[in-house]
């Protein structure tokens, strides 16, 4: 009897989070066709649903993989392993994440912290700091979202080990989620650059080759995304009261300003400073000139490679090399996060694809809608692509309500700018879930800090939050601008 009793509570109920996650991900291939979702399209959302479920309730590598190979089975694994491990994203990924290190390993980001730390206007102000630091990761997001994840996440975590944040505490999991947050808006700031080009493409070939004033477009985009994260901060302050006293009596020397760099540190810096430029340099190199071709050739790896490789011929001022690709990998490479950022790339290719009806049900799902007033009409359609965001890649789904946006607001007068921008940036508050986007799922990933519950908690409050209060402010401010 006792030993059955010691069996039963060995029992891991983990196991049943197993089972689930693997029958969603493979029982939804045995879906009949419902309306104008394919048996194809019930097995790519539930090998996405399962895997969301997967890394709700686990971890984030093992989702991933059976995730991967239920996507396989469904279109065949070589298919997905070509729009998972052979997009340019993962090798890039896998090259920063390492190269990322030698910011800590020569403490260069002890000094860029201390640019904000040490800042006369956020000294002895926690809240001014936060919301400068958000800022900053709105900025960076036009360098690359990926490297301003990776870079500010690694710096806001060891500024929390330095001032004695304890892990799982809803500091680490709040500030995290406002710093994907900045990212993903600072991503549509800009209309020529990131996911705004994509957007403002789809919207030129639905309108007959109409393009948005640039002007107008970040007169809008820039204002409100201060707006918001700064309503945002508001929010973690007095709604989510998090506590942020270690941060406001920090000792002067905990991040020294006044310290000259080291050489190594000036070679990190300058690594730094070079792989932004080459990132950056085919957006605004000329297209007719050879370089400009060659670098989009070789993709976003290719250029970060070129950095890297020329780092790997530095040494040391003590004669060693300077970057040591196997000790930096071992110790900077998040496999959480690349996990999670392979398998949101198939999804995000595959999820509405032709064949799977997917996209057809969504249209369908908001014919009713246009029998509404204008006004409500947007409400409406914003409040659902705000929601459906955070389960469906934000660019993916924009692209998809675009058309009907477009449609309704040509019929009944509205300007189709501004409503079109209204859900290019209402699409980018992806927080609620692991999968809602790459940049998110990075900042789950952070596993050793944050737990995926808590982070589910503080998203889905902050979506709730912000999305309405977006859409009272930014209405009529479309009005007056468009």
């Amino acid at each position: 009897m006792s030993d059955n009793v010691t069996a039963t509570k060995k029992f891991d109920k983990k196991y049943i989070h197993y089972a689930v996650t693997a029958i969603i991900i493979f029982g939804s291939q045995f879906m009949p066709q419902i309306g104008p979702v394919t048996p194809l399209g019930f097995s790519i959302l539930g090998a996405f649903v399962g895997t969301v479920y997967g890394w709700t309730f686990l971890d984030m590598i093992w989702p991933s993989i059976i995730g991967l190979l239920g996507l396989g089975s469904a279109l065949g694994m070589s298919t997905v392993l070509a729009a998972s491990f052979g997009n340019p994203v993962i090798p890039m990924i896998i090259l920063t994440f390492a190269a990322l290190t030698i910011l800590t390993e020569t403490k260069l980001t002890d000094v860029v912290v201390g640019l904000f730390v040490n800042n006369r206007f956020a000294k002895g102000r926690p809240w001014v700091f936060v919301f400068s630091f958000l800022l900053c990761g709105w900025f960076c997001a036009q360098i690359n979202v990926f490297v301003a994840i990776i870079l500010l996440s690694g710096i806001l975590l060891d500024l929390c080990k330095k001032v004695g944040i304890k892990p799982y505490t809803p500091f680490p999991a709040v500030m995290l989620l406002g710093l994907a947050l900045s990212i993903q808006m600072g991503q549509v700031m800009i209309p020529f650059r990131s996911s705004a080009l994509t957007l403002v493409g789809a919207f030129s070939a639905m309108t007959g080759g109409q393009m948005p004033n640039f002007g107008q477009y970040m007169l809008f985009t820039i204002p409100m995304s201060v707006l918001m994260l700064l309503i945002f901060t508001l929010v973690s302050r007095f709604i989510f009261r998090v506590d942020v006293s270690p941060l406001k009596n920090m000792p002067d020397d905990l991040f020294p300003q006044s310290s000259k760099l080291t050489r190594d540190q000036k070679l990190a810096l300058g690594y730094l400073v070079c792989m932004i430029i080459v990132l950056l340099s085919p957006s605004f190199l000329p297209k007719t000139w050879a370089i400009t071709g060659f670098l989009n050739k070789i993709t976003i790896f290719g250029q970060a490679a070129i950095v890297i490789l020329i780092l790997m011929l530095i040494k040391k001022e003590d004669g060693t090399p300077f970057f040591n690709y196997s000790y930096c990998a071992s110790k900077g490479i998040s496999w959480e996060g690349l996990f999670m950022t392979a398998f949101i790339l198939p999804i995000a290719t595959f999820m509405t694809g032709e064949g799977t009806g997917i996209g057809q049900a969504l249209g369908m799902f908001f014919a009713p809608m246009t029998q509404f007033s204008p006004l409500i009409f947007i409400v409406a359609v914003m409040l659902f692509a705000s929601i459906i965001t955070n389960f469906a890649n934000n660019v993916v789904l924009a692209c998809i309500i675009l058309p009907v946006v477009v449609q309704f607001s040509g019929q009944v007068g509205l300007p189709m700018v501004g409503v079109s921008i209204l859900l290019f940036v209402l699409t980018q508050f992806a927080l609620f879930t692991p999968g809602a986007s790459p940049i998110v799922g990075m900042a789950f990933s952070k596993n050793d800090w944050v737990e995926t519950t808590m982070m589910m908690k503080y998203g889905l409050a902050i979506v709730l939050i912000l999305a309405p209060l977006f859409l009272l402010i930014g209405i009529p401010y479309m009005f007056l601008i468009f």
